[in-house]
């Protein structure tokens, strides 16, 4: 798993918001792993694969808003 070579490859390191560190203590130790270890498999909670909008349907709302608006001062 990728997030496996992530904490391989920080062990050791400590700062903030690293992406590795599980428990948050601002270190990459082998508490970290066991975090890992007993959380692999777990499927991600449905906030984390909600959908997000396109960029392009934004777009597209505000042209129809426009367009809604512009038909409509003309009456």
């Amino acid at each position: 798993a990728a997030d496996y070579t992530i904490w391989k490859d920080s062990f050791g390191q400590s700062g903030q918001d690293l992406a590795a560190d599980g428990n948050g203590n601002g270190v990459i130790d082998a508490a970290d792993y066991t975090i890992w270890k007993d959380n692999f498999g777990n499927s991600l909670g449905a906030a984390a694969t909600a959908a997000v909008p396109e960029p392009a349907s934004g777009i597209l709302g505000m042209l129809l808003a426009v367009a809604w608006c512009a038909v409509r001062k003309r009456r």
